[in-house]
């Protein structure tokens, strides 16, 4: 019998909750998360909470990630009248060994080690520098989602032997976008030092420049990070009126506007798959990203790469190339309509139960 830690799962519109909730339902077994503000385990198939409803201080114990600390598994498991012992394997779908379990064998996620890189508080750079290398050595597997995490891990040290790749999953819609409705463009990302927003501004700035009968709005759809004031200065000066951060919307919002969308950009600096840009495939939605070894490695057949030493001038340059050219906007849609078949979330629910049962 299989035990999923989630102790750790946050409700929310991103990555993460989009990666856990496809996973969730195919592994059998118990499961571990906060339900109410309390810890709760069941063996029952039931819908992740859409909120924890965490007080402090669990709640604040919960954001830096040491709420394993204050829940006694084993008694948890005798609340429930179930038996730890038939636990024989233990999955995360985040980066979280769970130590006062240590006897059971352990498979955890590793999204990517970005923080490393572009961390947006010490608190986060050093949960990254010290706190997760400890939980990925503690583990017997862990699951890489793409080549370039799986090579972040060897160069800190981890054995190949141990790591993984299973691709992301994804949903593709029956009906993709056939032609694009208005001339707006889309961006999903926090506002944090990898997403690297700042740069689409700049590019956007040259583009209505350049073309000054452009019509499209610009929407930049995350929460607000390390970068938020530095993004709001630059929108001042461009003093455009078609520019609009937009917090967060609902899953079926989301889709609304990227259906109506002209493209999507993506200008990351560092990713360990960038879910946003293979969804935007699956709708049909061309993509316009940035050179990165990530996207490089996945996406490079599928949408178009610009650098990113220019202050967005090759973005703004390839935005004109793709609304001039229908023919090319229509093999951008049809290659990444294409391409995201290839990542089913079936093919990435099985090849995860492969390495469970082999454990």
């Amino acid at each position: 019998m299989f035990l999923q830690n989630l102790i750790q799962f946050t409700p929310g519109n991103f990555g993460f909750d989009s990666y856990i909730r496809k996973i969730y339902p195919s592994i059998p077994g118990f499961k571990i998360f906060i339900k109410n503000g309390l810890p709760y385990i069941s063996a029952e198939e039931e819908s992740l909470p859409t909120n924890l409803f965490l007080k402090n201080p669990l709640k604040l114990i919960h954001r830096y990630f040491f709420l394993q600390y204050f829940i006694n598994c084993e008694k948890e498991f005798k609340k429930n009248k179930l038996n730890i012992n038939d636990i024989h394997c233990i999955y995360s779908p985040l980066t979280e060994y769970l130590f006062q379990l240590k006897k059971i064998p352990q498979i955890i996620t590793c999204h990517d080690l970005t923080p490393l890189f572009y961390s947006n508080t010490k608190r986060q750079k050093l949960r990254y520098e010290y706190l997760i290398p400890l939980h990925l050595k503690k583990s017997k597997k862990i699951i890489a989602i793409s080549k370039f995490s799986a090579n972040q891990l060897v160069e800190i040290g981890i054995s190949s032997k141990k790591i993984e790749v299973i691709y992301n999953g994804i949903e593709t819609i029956k009906q993709p976008i056939k032609n694009p409705i208005t001339n707006d463009i889309i961006v999903l990302a926090r506002h944090d030092l990898n997403k690297n927003v700042p740069y689409v501004l700049y590019g956007y700035d040259k583009l209505i420049k350049q073309y000054q009968n452009w019509n499209g709005k610009l929407y930049i759809i995350g929460k607000e990070g390390k970068q938020s004031k530095l993004i709001k200065e630059i929108i001042k000066e461009i003093n455009s009126s078609n520019i609009f951060l937009i917090d967060q919307l609902s899953k079926k919002s989301l889709i609304e506007y990227m259906k109506k969308s002209f493209l999507l950009i993506s200008p990351s600096l560092m990713e360990g798959f960038n879910y946003p840009v293979i969804e935007a495939m699956s709708m049909g939605l061309p993509t316009l990203i940035s050179d990165i070894p990530l996207h490089k490695e996945l996406y490079d057949q599928s949408s178009m790469l610009f650098k990113m030493n220019d202050m967005g001038k090759n973005m703004a340059n390839l935005i004109l190339e793709i609304y001039k050219d229908n023919n090319l906007w229509s093999d951008l849609s049809k290659k990444g309509y294409l391409f995201s078949k290839k990542f089913s979330v079936e093919k990435q629910q099985s090849r995860i139960m492969n390495i469970l049962d082999s454990i």
